[in-house]
């Protein structure tokens, strides 16, 4: 009995010893397959998670007679899936998360702003259409300034049904951002006239306050020096500036070593501005992440990453 019992033993023993051998052997398989799909997709051009100013890219799966040349779409995310045949039937999607920038021929290498200009427009929190100039040293004027502001941040303004003030018409194209900007957020205000100067220039001190106020944030009561030097104490606008300052809004005039708060505020000026909002912020961490809004999960579907 003892005997038969100690053969019992053995062979579920051995069966045990079986199974984990089948168990280490398929998982060995597994991981040498796994290596070899990660190694050949490696080699497939372009590799994932690509920055570029191209309009095209040359899908290239190891072999140069094998390329073909894919068009992107507009500045933004772009996503490419390659078909890749293993062979003994098995196939898979490969997957390759593109983020195109804008290249505007007046932004140039070394430009102060450049980095700024491309994730502000890629984000669409600037609008420059099919233009291929930003015209960074630009001036605004204040309608287009309260337009830029509002569509910025993704408010969608309702149409107006009346005139805004004595200068800006219930028809104006921007009568629903101006209105918005005035009267439901009163970030502008109108002059003693009744009159928003639709068409006048905004200058840097106008522009930061309105920005201050858009962020909610209050001026600078402690102030006991002026933040820049060529800033009088006494501006209008030196509270709001010097807040702004203190909120880090104004790194590139602090870089310059002036603000010029009665000179005209410039397009790069307000690229770099709106990098500095809480919906700028928002809209450049989701522009650069992987994760979201290349319309693949690739978790699913059998596609594959190559950072997976």
């Amino acid at each position: 009995m003892k005997e038969e019992k100690k053969m019992r033993n053995m062979k579920g023993l051995m069966v045990i010893m079986l199974a984990a051998v089948m168990v280490i052997g398929g998982n060995l398989a597994l991981a040498k397959e796994e290596a070899s799909l990660k190694s050949i997709v490696k080699k497939i051009e372009p590799q994932d998670k690509l920055i570029t100013q191209a309009d095209e890219v040359t899908v290239s799966k190891g072999s140069a007679k094998e390329g073909y040349t894919v068009k992107l779409k507009d500045v933004g995310k772009n996503s490419i899936i390659i078909d890749l045949d293993m062979g003994g039937g098995k196939k898979v999607k490969v997957l390759r998360r593109i983020l195109k920038l804008p290249n505007f021929k007046d932004v140039l290498e070394g430009y102060w702003a450049k980095k700024h200009i491309e994730l502000v427009v890629a984000a669409d929190l600037i609008n420059k259409g099919k233009s291929s100039y930003f015209r960074p040293d630009s001036t605004q004027t204040r309608e287009k300034f309260a337009r830029t502001l509002v569509r910025a941040v993704g408010i969608k303004p309702v149409s107006v049904l009346e005139d805004v003030s004595a200068d800006v018409p219930e028809s104006s194209t921007y009568a629903k951002y101006i209105n918005y900007i005035v009267n439901t957020r009163k970030i502008m205000d109108l002059d003693a006239s009744g009159n928003f100067r639709p068409e006048d220039k905004i200058t840097r001190g106008e522009a930061i306050v309105a920005l201050c106020k858009f962020e909610r944030i209050s001026e600078d009561w402690e102030m006991v020096k002026s933040p820049f030097e060529d800033l009088p104490p006494r501006h209008k606008y030196a509270k709001f500036i010097s807040a702004a300052k203190k909120a880090g809004m104004l790194d590139f005039a602090e870089q310059r070593g002036y603000i010029d708060a009665d000179g005209l505020l410039t397009e790069a000026e307000l690229a770099v501005l709106i990098t500095k909002t809480k919906s700028g912020k928002k809209a450049i961490a989701d522009l650069l992440n992987w994760e979201i809004g290349y319309g693949v999960n690739v978790d699913e579907k059998n596609v594959v990453a190559l950072s997976k």
